[in-house]
């Protein structure tokens, strides 16, 4: 895993990021957010694959 940027604190649901996961075919991706209210993305390095997960509150 690579990461660049500052420290952030961010939770998603864990069900919400496996099932896309499973349905590459790749080992690697792009998970883009930009900060801690903001939608994340999750992209395939060589596949068409796009996907949006929100993340949730944390207190």
């Amino acid at each position: 895993m690579k990461y660049e940027g500052p420290d952030v604190n961010i939770a998603f649901n864990p069900q919400y990021i496996t099932d896309p996961l499973k349905a590459l075919t790749e080992d690697e991706i792009d998970f883009e957010f930009k900060d801690e209210m903001s939608p994340g993305v999750i992209r395939g390095l060589k596949d068409d694959f796009l996907c949006v997960v929100m993340p949730q509150r944390i207190s």
